[in-house]
């Protein structure tokens, strides 16, 4: 992931593996990866 800024000076991020972009921060959206219990 890479975070850019467009011209109005919003941030967002580019994927370069799947070369798509998006407004939100991909390291809040995975947040609930560690949520799951330890066996």
């Amino acid at each position: 992931w890479q975070r850019m800024f467009d011209n109005q000076g919003r941030s967002y991020f580019i994927n370069h593996l799947s070369k798509t972009t998006q407004w939100e921060d991909p390291r809040q959206m995975n947040n609930n990866l560690f949520d799951i219990p330890l066996p």
